[in-house]
């Protein structure tokens, strides 16, 4: 599974924030596109913690086989199944 990350610097905050339509809401920011990216893994596995908490799934689009990176940055998720997805979701519980 692929999730889509848009990844653009701003000029106000003179830094890059990095969203992940898939997860209405999970955005992230850092002063390096190494720091936007560390931060949106924390904000994406934080996500799946809770929803987890509160018994949900995530939205339809997170299955979706996009993976889009803006600005070149290498890729941060990469799901081969929805096993390892879930996998992920059930360590975030512990």
């Amino acid at each position: 599974m692929k999730l889509k990350i848009d990844l653009q610097y701003d000029f106000e905050y003179k830094g890059f924030v990095a969203d992940c339509p898939s997860l209405p809401g999970c955005m992230s920011q850092g002063k390096t596109r190494k720091e936007a990216l560390k931060n949106i893994r924390e904000a994406i596995r934080g996500y799946i913690k809770v929803l987890r908490k509160h018994h949900q799934t995530a939205p339809l689009e997170v299955t979706q086989p996009n993976y889009v990176v803006k600005n070149r940055v290498d890729p941060i998720f990469h799901f081969s199944s929805i096993e390892e997805f879930n996998r992920l979701r059930k360590k975030s519980k512990g």
